[in-house]
């Protein structure tokens, strides 16, 4: 469960933090069947609200440089997918290792390392279903997720697009609770499993005026920041 507030004096307003929103998986051409340019990349994320991507080219970051100065007020976080006989994983900026689309229909596509190596899952990989034949089986990502909850094993999953083509970035992403959009408070939100996975818009509402993120007076005279958000999609 996320965290209500912090405790503090009376009257004290504790900000918490906010709602990010990301993608934490985008190609741009220098991937494999990616046509993208980094600026088209940060465009669609611009289009989609969403707060930061993660650039994670096939085995390199070589164009982490190139989108950071086109990035503007978008944070791009740096990272790379590696494509091994294993399956892919995605290693992240703010040390993240997520085990990448551990059912994908294609050679080096099925994750066969431990899941347990991983920080987080990927059990949303680009559109839930289609006829494309590379795309994941998603299905069978979110039950092997949900039978290792049964276990007990409380493992954070995410979504995330795996950007190659044009239209594709946002859908999935990932909204996270951290205290700040930087890359240490997003590895820590995300980590914690204080996060839940979109494919749209949402909208926030809040208590007591007309701002996001405000807050009423709870036990003891001590404010409570409140928000809710509910997804659209």
């Amino acid at each position: 469960m996320l965290p209500a507030c912090l405790r503090a004096g009376p009257a004290t307003l504790r900000r918490m933090g906010a709602w990010y929103r990301g993608d934490c998986h985008v190609h741009s051409a220098v991937s494999t069947g990616a046509d993208l340019t980094p600026e088209q990349v940060v465009a669609e994320a611009r289009a989609a609200g969403l707060d930061f991507i993660a650039v994670t080219e096939h085995n390199t970051d070589s164009t982490y440089e190139h989108f950071q100065a086109v990035a503007g007020d978008l944070l791009v976080l740096r990272g790379q997918e590696h494509t091994t006989p294993d399956g892919h994983w995605l290693e992240i900026e703010g040390g993240l290792h997520i085990g990448a689309h551990p059912f994908a229909p294609y050679p080096t596509g099925t994750l066969r390392r431990p899941w347990d190596d991983f920080d987080l899952i990927e059990v949303w990989n680009g559109l839930w279903t289609s006829d494309r034949p590379w795309n994941a089986d998603n299905e069978a990502a979110l039950a092997a997720w949900t039978r290792r909850l049964d276990q007990g094993i409380r493992q954070p999953a995410v979504g995330c697009s795996d950007t190659h083509l044009t239209g594709q970035v946002g859908v999935p992403h990932t909204v996270v609770w951290a205290e700040e959009r930087t890359a240490a408070a997003l590895a820590a939100g995300l980590r914690a499993g204080h996060s839940w996975i979109a494919a749209g818009p949402g909208v926030e509402l809040s208590r007591a005026d007309r701002r996001p993120r405000h807050a009423v007076r709870g036990p003891g005279g001590d404010m409570i920041a409140l928000t809710s958000l509910f997804n659209l999609a």
